[in-house]
């Protein structure tokens, strides 16, 4: 996870993140994005939802803080989260984090 730290992070880019909030939040003010998939327990209160496409086995697709004592110091601009089921390939739930709200959630669950 170091790299993360010599990258010169290109604005508009999308990296895959990992779950460091410090790091995230810096890639954020480099107007950078990034994609990770959510830890179990990880703790964050829904601001929002937009409707999710179940069709396509988008569940939900939410802006959320964060609520964790340190992780919300270390990012405290809202995330999007995204829930999709993969029928065809795993057979799971997958659970996205971004910082992109741009991009419609079919595109970030396929970054």
């Amino acid at each position: 996870m170091n790299f993360l730290d010599d990258l010169i992070l290109e604005p508009n880019a999308f990296y895959r993140g990992y779950l460091d909030f410090e790091r995230l939040y810096h890639m954020d003010q480099c107007l950078s994005f990034f994609v990770l998939r959510e830890k179990q327990n990880f703790n964050h209160r829904r601001v929002d939802s937009r409707k999710g496409d179940n069709s396509k086995g988008f569940n939900c697709d939410q802006a959320i803080k964060l609520k964790g004592v340190h992780t919300s110091s270390k990012y405290q601009k809202m995330l999007r989260r995204i829930k999709y089921f993969d029928k065809e390939e795993t057979g799971k739930n997958l659970v996205f984090l971004t910082n992109n709200f741009a991009h419609n959630a079919e595109t970030i669950t396929k970054l």
